[in-house]
């Protein structure tokens, strides 16, 4: 018997599954408490490696990678590599978290492998799974209910904590998901679709409910700042639909005034130092630089912080902390400069490359939904200021996917005609 190439047909149902797949993982991993039971997201990691083996060619899109990209991630790769197995200060710790990093790296090249279509179903199911994610924390809000499914409550008893046990992860997760239902209803707009307009409308009204019943700070200001990048950006960017633009302002206007009402509920008066000053952040940090200066060049290793600081904690913190609530000084802290340099770098050059691209010819893609990608990843970013949800694993994957589709709905069309990506 001759094998010969896949058809069409059976090429598009695999790729169908293993959108699907990727559907899945993203539904399950914030419905077990953000996956931060080291079982969960050990599984969620395996998870994704069977796909890999399922989907070699996920590997092959490595070779589609370009420019500095190609030369600094084989760097950063074999320096990972050399410090988790060698320099790490708890190598098993550091292991089990590499194999995590690997995971969130083959949800990104999964990605890659989808049809435009199924990348933007994929993209269309993450603003589904967030108003799912929302109708639960409002049903806790409303219950007054103290368990996160079958599990109680320590903390957090007075806000709404969604799936997750900390109402800042929860609060993370709704934000970056209310921007993709906001890239959804502006699509919907501009397709002329009134009735598919409302009814996103009122999922993001849902979520957004959810976001403002969590009390968090943080999470409230990123939301609010991400919707104010949206917004200039369709002022000046894309003329022709300005008038979408005066809902995205309600929006902005709304949110401004519920983060004031949370500030203000919480402490009497507002000012800038509030969002940072609250709850021993301040002296968190202050522990942590003793730490980078002693690890600077080696790290710590992967998901070595917990490990390591109870050494450096200042005695003006009573209890036990496991993260420095600043993503960016745990990350240097375990990476180490040179890694963490890296790490920045291939960030950085990722979303300048993308950005680049989308403007030289924005008009092809399906920009709504490119952007609306943009001001989830900026939610992620600007809360880890304040928090630490690199260190949780549902909100990493959500992460990496949101990177994973822009990259793969940005990408330089050469075979899809214009009309095709404008559906």
């Amino acid at each position: 018997m001759v094998t010969g190439m896949p058809s069409r047909g059976n090429d598009d149902r695999s790729t169908g599954y293993l959108a699907l797949s990727l559907c899945a993982l993203l539904f399950v991993a914030p419905l077990f408490w953000g996956s931060t039971d080291r079982w969960i997201w050990l599984l969620l990691s395996a998870f994704c490696f069977l796909l890999v083996l399922i989907y070699p060619r996920s590997v092959i899109s490595l070779g589609q990678i370009s420019g500095p990209l190609k030369m600094i991630l084989p760097v950063f790769f074999f320096f990972l590599v050399l410090q988790t197995f060698f320099f790490a200060q708890n190598k098993y710790e550091a292991r089990l978290h590499f194999m995590l990093w690997m995971a969130l790296a083959a949800v990104f090249f999964l990605i890659q492998l989808l049809p435009r279509e199924d990348a933007l179903r994929l993209f269309s199911w993450m603003a589904v799974i967030g108003f799912l994610e929302a109708l639960y924390a409002i049903y806790q809000s409303l219950s007054g209910s103290h368990y996160v499914l079958w599990r109680e409550k320590i903390f957090h008893l007075e806000n709404a904590t969604g799936t997750y046990m900390n109402r800042n992860h929860c609060a993370n997760m709704l934000a970056m998901c209310m921007n993709v239902q906001l890239g959804v209803w502006h699509h919907a707009w501009k397709s002329h679709k009134p009735a598919k307009s409302f009814v996103i409308g009122a999922i993001m009204a849902a979520t957004g409910t959810a976001l403002y019943l969590t009390g968090s700070r943080m999470g409230m200001v990123s939301a609010l700042i991400s919707l104010m990048f949206y917004l200039v950006f369709i002022l000046f960017q894309d003329p022709k639909h300005r008038p979408g633009a005066l809902f995205i302002a309600g929006l902005v206007f709304v949110f401004s005034g519920l983060t004031w009402m949370v500030l203000k509920m919480r402490f009497g008066e507002v000012h800038a130092s509030l969002l940072f000053a609250d709850g021993g952040r301040l002296e968190a940090w202050k522990g942590s630089i003793p730490l980078i200066r002693d690890y600077l060049w080696q790290g710590v290793g992967l998901g070595n912080f917990d490990w390591v600081y109870p050494r450096y904690q200042p005695a003006t913190l009573f209890s036990r902390w496991q993260h420095a609530h600043n993503d960016y000084l745990e990350l240097l802290a375990e990476l180490g400069l040179p890694l963490f340099l890296m790490f920045l770098g291939l960030l950085i050059y990722g979303l300048k490359a993308l950005i680049a691209e989308l403007r030289r010819s924005g008009q092809s893609y399906p920009i709504a939904r490119i952007l609306s990608g943009f001001t989830a990843l900026a939610c992620f970013l600007i809360h880890g200021l304040t928090d630490f949800n690199w260190a949780i694993p549902a909100n990493c994957f959500i992460a990496a996917a949101l990177f994973g589709l822009i990259w793969r709905l940005i990408q330089p069309l050469r075979t899809e005609s214009a009309a095709e990506v404008q559906k």
